[in-house]
């Protein structure tokens, strides 16, 4: 379980902040945070962001691993599309990059769970992910906070990114706390006391 609570909290001068950097001119910002590595599928991301082509966007890879320096010279391919790297992060500032991106992906090849899908609802994104990865199943509702896809079928992704920015973002708030409503921390404690309860 995520502190969903941490998650909506605002740094009000983190926010402005990196609204200067990724948000110019009313952009709307594609959040991934991820290890660079085969595993977790950066690749897929950065494809379908230039299959989109569109320079109203900003996409932002948040992470480091084997992979960066290449993602990087893909990239660079590409000075028309707005494509930024900010490294490693450290978990005190993700709030803000959760809060201030329209879309966050996670797009990875093999995800048991993928606590991240519920650190960017508590920021309140909307969540694409692949179908590899097993919190999906419970915490996105197709069409109203999230969308999956085939994993490896970047041109599928483009499509659903495309969708996803058509979508309200009030309907994206309301799924989004409805659904955490039912994970956070009191309630994950109540239940297990329940549970221990008869043993205690």
């Amino acid at each position: 379980c995520t502190d969903n609570d941490f998650f909506k909290a605002n740094n009000h001068y983190k926010l402005k902040e990196l609204s200067e950097l990724y948000k110019q001119n009313n952009k709307r910002v594609i959040l991934s945070v991820a290890k660079f590595m085969k595993r977790e599928s950066p690749w897929d991301i950065l494809k379908a962001f230039v299959k989109l082509n569109r320079t109203d966007l900003s996409l932002v890879l948040v992470g480091d691993g084997g992979e960066k320096q290449a993602l990087q010279k893909y990239a660079s391919n590409f000075p028309n599309l707005n494509i930024h790297f900010p490294g490693y992060i450290k978990y005190t500032d993700l709030p803000s990059y959760y809060q201030i991106s329209d879309i966050f992906i996670h797009a990875a090849k093999d995800e048991p769970w993928g606590v991240s899908v519920q650190e960017a609802m508590g920021g309140n994104c909307f969540v694409i992910c692949s179908d590899k990865v097993g919190s999906a199943q419970d915490l996105i509702i197709n069409g109203k906070n999230g969308f999956t896809y085939p994993y490896g079928e970047y041109e599928l992704l483009a499509s659903k990114i495309s969708d996803a920015l058509n979508i309200s973002k009030q309907v994206v708030t309301e799924s989004n706390n409805s659904i955490l409503s039912y994970w956070n921390y009191d309630l994950m404690w109540n239940n297990i006391m329940k549970a221990a309860a008869p043993n205690i």
